[in-house]
């Protein structure tokens, strides 16, 4: 963040986004030094790998849970309520593939697919082989 403009030495008075040192430099320099600069993108590479690592937790987790409803069945559809599957820890909001079957819409996780019903408060549930 720029501070202000030190005419005596020709340089921007800032201040380090990553440790709040005050320093002097160009217009666009935003750290103090290279250790703040990698401190700041490590700690976003960081948050960005947690990131992927509970959407690959929550992808899992759908697919098992679904698996579990269906029960060892392949190309049947099982009706399940959505508050029984919110319940058990299902994540509707984990990305997921859509694919159409018989010319509906369905949401594919893995080898399960689901789809929720509009006039009910219910989903169905697929395996295909």
């Amino acid at each position: 963040m720029i501070i202000s403009w030190q005419s005596h030495i020709g340089k921007y008075l800032h201040r380090c986004d990553e440790c709040g040192e005050e320093f002097n430099g160009r217009k666009n320099q935003q750290y103090c030094n290279l250790k703040c600069k990698a401190k700041h993108n490590n700690d976003l590479a960081i948050s960005r790998r947690d990131r992927e690592k509970e959407m690959t937790a929550g992808y899992l987790r759908n697919i098992e849970l679904v698996s579990k409803e269906l029960n060892g069945l392949t190309n049947e559809v099982v009706t399940v309520s959505m508050e029984r599957l919110l319940a058990l820890g299902f994540d509707p909001t984990v990305p997921n593939k859509r694919v159409k079957i018989e010319g509906d819409l369905w949401y594919q996780i893995g080898p399960v697919s689901y789809r929720p019903l509009i006039e009910s408060n219910e989903v169905e549930l697929i395996k295909l082989e």
